[in-house]
Parts: C-alpha cells; structure tokens; sequence
C-alpha cells in the first residue's frame, strides 16, 4: 500500500448519528486541566455596564456548556482546531484576537482562556 496503512488493514466505514444534536453558539470557553482529563467550558462573555466611573464594565461569562474528555481526545481536538483555523487564514487572512475588543476592557487574570 502507497498511504503509509498497513497491508492487512481493513477498510472502516465510519457512520455518524446526528439525531437530536444541539446547536450552541459560544464566544468564549475557560479550560479546567486536572491530572487525568481536560474540562472546557464553553459559553457567552457580556460586558455589562456598571455605570461606575472607574469601572465602566462587568464581564459575565454565562457557560452553557461542558466538555470532558482525556488528553488524547484533547490533543486530537486541539489538532483539529489548529489545522482549520489555518485554512481559515489562509484564505481570508490573519485573524487578529484583539481587534473586537473594547479599549476600556482588561481580562482579569483569573478568568483563564477566552476566544
């Protein structure tokens, strides 16, 4: 065989159920590391108007979702991220991180990862 698989492989075919799936949009997640498996909370950041002068906004991050998977999962997961996002670029451009947000907003340090 020429694509690197062994000869006495067999072919699989892989059928996906979609039945009853649930769309969620999300604009940011926060990662939970633990020894044996990776968490990820998924969900919506809000600023907040405080209408205080020296702090004009809150950031509320409403998780409405949860993954737990090991680290092999979230190796794979992380593999297929990047690999898209660089197709992405690509195409249409280097995506800049910081271009949405708000001058007057600073990410506090215990609020871990956001996208």
């Amino acid at each position: 065989m020429t694509d690197g698989a062994p000869a006495d492989a067999q072919r699989v075919d892989l059928k996906i159920q979609q039945t009853g799936v649930e769309t969620t949009y999300v604009n940011s997640f926060k990662h939970h590391p633990t020894p044996e498996e990776f968490m990820l909370d998924l969900g919506i950041n809000r600023l907040e108007p405080t209408g205080q002068p020296d702090r004009p906004v809150e950031v509320h991050f409403n998780v409405n979702t949860r993954l737990v998977m090991n680290y092999y999962t979230a190796k794979r997961l992380a593999a297929a991220i990047v690999g898209v996002v660089n197709r992405y670029e690509e195409r249409f451009g280097e995506l800049d991180l910081n271009a949405n947000r708000p001058a007057s907003f600073s990410q506090p340090a215990s609020a871990g990862e956001d996208a």
